[in-house]
């Protein structure tokens, strides 16, 4: 039913790759999201979430430069002491390093938009050679309603293998050897229910299916393809189906206790999209 949406889906929608290194630590972890190319002049959307890496990423990075000039000399005693200071820990994060794949050749980010109150955020590139898509997406402002089928499209699994930790000069680098490829997933249901504010405005629906982690920031869409929303969260309900019993596993008998949950999707509905886009005099297509 969605073969085609999902194929123009595909022509626009990309992975940000995340590589997050904690403390003391020499791994890197691999991290991934989605956004959606908005047009020919540098925009990209995607949810305040994810966004917001960006900015931790510069912000992590600088008290991490500061402490690192700090500790030449220092005796162990003092380290300690120091990391204190910096409120660091084997669990803390202090590097961050965003790649946004195939989307502007050679440009560099210029500026990050939040929305004041959702989940939203475009973000704006500058001095790019190209654009890597000639197909850009469609929203509609069209009510939805429950029971009307949507498919979600976005990359939940991080399996590439392009970072790298750098000991001599202690970043975080991509490894041009690696690999870069991770495929997207798609994921359809139904609207369920509409979700509004505090101050009951409708703002974002309820799916059937929940968004997987890495797909926060891509589309969610009709049968034709056009963008009804983007995935934002997942929201956990209590079933109250709870299983306490023994069970036959192996021939054997054996104890099974479990506390069900359905998870759902959380969308942030294309007609709060485009009103952001408008607000900023953004060019998009619409239907």
């Amino acid at each position: 039913m969605f073969k085609k949406a999902i194929k123009k889906n595909l022509n626009y929608t990309r992975p940000l790759f995340t590589g997050e290194r904690l403390f003391n630590d020499t791994r890197v972890l691999s991290g991934i999201s989605s956004f959606i190319i908005l047009n020919d002049e540098g925009y990209v959307l995607t949810c305040k979430h994810v966004a917001e890496k960006i900015v931790q990423a510069h912000e992590l990075e600088e008290k991490y430069q500061k402490y690192l000039k700090e500790i030449d000399g220092k005796t162990v005693k003092e380290l300690k002491a120091l990391e204190k200071e910096y409120s660091y820990d084997e669990e803390s994060l202090v590097q961050v390093r965003n790649v946004f794949m195939n989307c502007f050749e050679n440009g560099f980010l210029e500026q990050i938009i939040f929305h004041n109150n959702y989940d939203l955020a475009v973000i704006k590139f500058l001095h790019f050679t190209n654009v890597n898509t000639k197909v850009f997406p469609t929203f509609t402002d069209k009510d939805i309603e429950p029971g009307e089928s949507i498919c979600k499209l976005g990359f939940p699994w991080p399996m590439y293998d392009c970072f790298s930790f750098n000991s001599k000069t202690n970043e975080i680098e991509v490894n041009d050897k690696g690999s870069f490829e991770t495929p997207a997933f798609p994921f359809d249901g139904m609207i369920t229910r509409l979700v509004r504010d505090e101050q009951g405005n409708e703002f974002a629906f309820e799916t059937s299916t929940p968004g997987l982690k890495g797909q926060s920031g891509g589309p969610v869409f009709n049968v034709d393809g056009n963008i009804l929303g983007i995935q934002s969260a997942t929201t956990s309900l209590d079933l109250m189906f709870d299983i306490d019993t023994n069970v036959i596993r192996n021939n054997k008998e054996v104890h099974a206790e479990e506390k069900q949950f359905i998870n759902l999707g959380i969308v942030i509905s294309s007609k709060v999209i485009m009103k952001f886009l408008d607000d900023n005099n953004i060019k998009y297509n619409k239907k």
